[in-house]
């Protein structure tokens, strides 16, 4: 919501006559609270403040107006980081950006696997946290969709540059596909940037383009030729069915997607835990009596949220650098006076050395029992095996 609000407030200032203060002021406000909920807008909203300045809509008094409402807005992440040593700023700017490896992030290589390999699989119905190494069909559709409507509007709107500026983003249809072009590269700078390319980096950007596939396809419908009328049908029902299949794929699994590690224990892979794993895995701790479990960090909130936060969950073990829970709350841990329980992935790396150490601090081998893409692997005593 706070994409269309903020283009909104953008194209009022932008196209009034005479600068009204208080709009101003609400559209920083806006950017303050859009910022404060998702860190990742910061390089489109800039390039909306950009264009403004291009526009020669700010003067002193609005400028003020505008940079007040966004201190107001964004106040409380300015209080947060104040009070805790700037700790979220520091990683924003100085933890997260990685200044290494430029040379492979923006060689030819790299703009290859983006272009042919990473944006039909963002435009699939596996988007989430990683990429998947499959590609379903409907990603390469609706990427060829999209890069329909991204040259038609880039071909109509970059003559019309000059205009822009001077008459305005909404001045004319061309306009419109240019204010959308600019903000789909802003949204894309964050991708091209990270040390690692995930979907959520360009998720902004969706936004935008869907915009300019809703103007491909009423600019084809609006045309007097029939082919070029066909084709806007084409494009609007390629948009629809793969809508439905992205729609009812996901209503009729019940799964969670996560992260997990790799069998290199270097890179991190996505993977599909059915709803059945979990139930399974929570019936076989109810049913020993299992209190505490140690954990991977993907599978610390499924756990506790599915048996209803009474079971302890903990991924320290594994020397995660970043912990789940924030400082202020405190994390109990799994006591070293109870047996030891892990809940791993089944083909996790960690299994074969996990067995190994409970079968040696238990003198047998440890209790293993499989649920699908989960495992409980169970300390067990030397006393338990002679009864």
């Amino acid at each position: 919501m706070f994409i269309p609000a903020l283009i909104i407030l953008f194209l009022i200032i932008e196209n009034e006559k005479v600068r009204r203060t208080r709009d101003f002021f609400f559209f920083g406000l806006a950017c303050g609270v859009a910022l404060w909920s998702m860190e990742l807008l910061l390089i489109s909203f800039a390039g909306l403040w950009v264009l403004l300045f291009l526009r020669r809509k700010f003067s002193i008094r609005t400028f003020a107006a505008c940079v007040g409402g966004f201190t107001i807005g964004y106040a409380p992440a300015i209080w947060w980081n104040l009070t805790h040593g700037l700790r979220n700023w520091h990683f924003l700017f100085f933890e997260k950006p990685d200044a290494g490896g430029l040379g492979e992030r923006f060689g030819l290589p790299a703009w290859r696997d983006i272009f042919l390999y990473e944006m039909p699989k963002f435009f699939s119905t596996d988007t989430v946290l990683w990429y998947y190494p499959g590609t379903p069909w409907t990603g390469h559709v609706l990427y060829f969709v999209t890069a329909i409507a991204v040259v038609i509007a880039a071909w109509c709107a970059l003559p019309k540059i000059r205009s822009a500026f001077s008459s305005g983003f909404g001045a004319t249809d061309a306009t419109k596909d240019l204010l959308m072009l600019t903000l789909i590269g802003a949204s894309f700078v964050p991708y091209i940037i990270a040390p690692l390319r995930v979907p959520g980096y360009f998720l902004g950007a969706s936004f935008f383009m869907s915009i300019l596939i809703a103007r491909c396809i009423d600019r084809f419908l609006a045309q007097k030729e029939m082919s070029l009328r066909a084709l806007g049908a084409t494009i609007l029902l390629a948009t629809i069915i793969c809508g439905a299949v992205a729609v009812i794929e996901t209503a009729t699994h019940n799964q969670i997607e996560t992260l997990t590690l790799c069998p290199n224990r270097q890179d991190h892979c996505m993977m599909r835990v059915p709803g059945a794993d979990i139930d399974g895995v929570k019936h076989d701790l109810e049913q020993n009596g299992i209190k505490a479990v140690w954990t991977t960090i993907s599978f610390v909130y499924p756990l506790i949220f599915e048996t209803g936060e009474k079971l302890i969950a903990s991924e320290s073990i594994f020397g995660v650098d970043r912990p789940v829970y924030p400082p202020s709350i405190p994390k109990p841990e799994p006591s070293s006076q109870d047996r030891t329980v892990f809940v791993v992935e089944t083909n996790s790396p960690y299994r074969p050395e996990i067995e190994t150490i409970l079968a040696q601090k238990g003198g047998v081998p440890p209790r293993i029992t499989e649920h699908g893409t989960l495992t409980v692997i169970e300390q067990r005593f030397a006393s338990e095996s002679l009864r």
